[in-house]
């Protein structure tokens, strides 16, 4: 484990145990006892669902791209890098896709498909979370995030999408550390590599339609993963209306991919207890649900992963070997 992983982890497990310690823990305890089995199996159900369209989106990137995967291949590697990704800051565990893909799709392809349906998560996420903050702003006269903080990332994502479409102005900048840190006997292949991923990004542009329609399945999972937190809500007796969870899971959405914890441990728990404050929710019914969406949407969803990996476990160093 990294330096900076095991940071995260530190900070994220400080930060759980400092609000854990703050609540009453024999009602947070009580709330998850009210657990109401048949709301619970119905949210089971939709996460189902939920996975499948997770699935199926970076199916429809890669069918963009000219390679064709079956859905359920699709799916089981989606799992597979979930695994990975939970237990990596800012889910960059989800490269280990590409691993299953690669010698296939050849690695550039599979590298830039993960990209591209990273790429699409990341705007959505931007783009809702920035408008539960500006309705925030009119319903509870309240600003939750500064909005030069949505005009930094709308830049740095302009930014980021400038340079993986247009792959000689990223050589300008790279290629002074490329050379300061790549050894002699890997530039060619790396520089060819280099430019096989950017030519794999491009491919979009000639399927425009279908990856239009993997966009479509990433709002579709934006609808499908808030009425599964409301679900869940409603299985611990927190009573909630779906507007003001549309607002809330953006926000709790974006504790996820800021690297300062594992799988939004601890951050999620903190943003929740503020949020549902507005409601005058206990900060023991916020970390009851949190816990519980942890437990259901992130647990065990990596666990499903886990099972599948170790049906079909992989190298991961082979990223960095030449197919055979």
């Amino acid at each position: 484990m990294g330096f900076m992983k095991k940071l995260a982890v530190i900070f994220g497990l400080m930060l759980l145990a400092f609000i854990l310690l703050s609540i009453d823990l024999v009602k947070l305890v009580e709330i998850l006892l009210l657990l109401d089995v048949g709301t619970y199996l119905s949210a089971l159900l939709l996460l189902v669902v939920l996975i499948f369209s997770k699935g199926i989106k970076w199916k429809l990137v890669l069918n963009s791209q000219g390679f064709k995967i079956p859905v359920f291949d699709a799916v089981k590697y989606f799992l597979i890098g979930f695994f990975f990704s939970a237990v990596t800051p800012g889910r960059v565990g989800e490269v280990t896709r590409a691993v299953y893909i690669r010698k296939k799709a050849g690695l550039p392809l599979a590298l830039s498909s993960v990209v591209l349906d990273k790429l699409i998560d990341i705007i959505l996420l931007v783009v809702f979370a920035f408008t539960a903050s500006i309705a925030f702003i009119f319903v509870y006269n309240m600003q939750i995030f500064p909005a030069e903080v949505f005009l930094i990332a709308a830049l740095l994502l302009a930014v980021a999408i400038f340079f993986l479409f247009n792959e000689k102005y990223l050589k300008i900048i790279a290629r002074p550390v490329f050379h300061m840190l790549v050894p002699e006997e890997m530039k060619g292949k790396l520089s060819t590599s280099f430019s096989e991923f950017f030519s794999s990004l491009k491919i979009i542009f000639n399927n425009k339609k279908k990856f239009l329609y993997s966009v479509l399945f990433g709002v579709l999972f934006w609808f499908f993963a808030v009425v599964f937190s409301f679900m869940l809500a409603n299985s611990i007796g927190i009573r909630i209306s779906i507007e003001f969870m549309f607002l809330v899971y953006p926000l709790l959405a974006l504790s996820d991919i800021i690297p300062i914890s594992v799988s939004g441990l601890g951050t999620r728990e903190a943003i929740a207890v503020f949020l549902f404050s507005l409601l005058a929710l206990s900060a023991e019914q916020a970390v009851a649900f949190s816990l519980l969406l942890f437990l259901t949407g992130y647990l065990l969803v990596a666990f499903v992963g886990y099972l599948f990996f170790i049906s079909e476990p992989i190298e991961l160093k082979t990223l960095i070997k030449p197919n055979n």
